[in-house]
């Protein structure tokens, strides 16, 4: 048995002194696994993770969140139409308003409103003379 390590024919008191060491290590294993407990943080049981599962996971809840935000856009969207056309019918309202109280001149004024052709031709409406057709 020369092969045999030296603690086991180790002096008593390396043998106490081990001894306590050990117990020491124990006692601290129990209170970090006591600790651990406490924080939530368990290694018993612990099962190995599944990486694609775990990624697979966080995929799932980031499209979730993405669709959750896409549905919010489009309350909001429908929300903003709602209050344009109240927008509408309030200014149309404001416009009434405004003109039905007036007489048309207070609203237009004393001013020559300008002509714009309904049907342009691009031709001139003027003979070579300056004077106008008549047809």
């Amino acid at each position: 048995a020369g092969w045999a390590p030296s603690l086991l024919h180790g002096t008593p008191a390396t043998m106490v002194s081990m001894q306590d060491e050990w117990m020491s290590e124990v006692k601290r294993n129990q209170t970090l696994k006591t600790k651990a407990i406490e924080l939530g943080i368990t290694a018993e049981g612990a099962k190995p993770v599944d990486r694609a599962q775990f990624y697979m996971e966080k995929q799932i809840a980031i499209l979730d969140n993405i669709q959750s935000k896409q549905d919010q856009i489009a309350s909001l969207e429908d929300d903003i139409r709602t209050l344009k056309v109240r927008m509408q019918r309030v200014r149309g309202m404001d416009a009434d308003e405004k003109y039905n109280s007036k007489p048309a001149w207070e609203t237009t004024g004393y001013n020559v409103l300008p002509y714009r052709d309904p049907h342009p031709t691009g031709l001139s409406k003027r003979t070579p003379t300056g004077g106008f057709f008549t047809s």
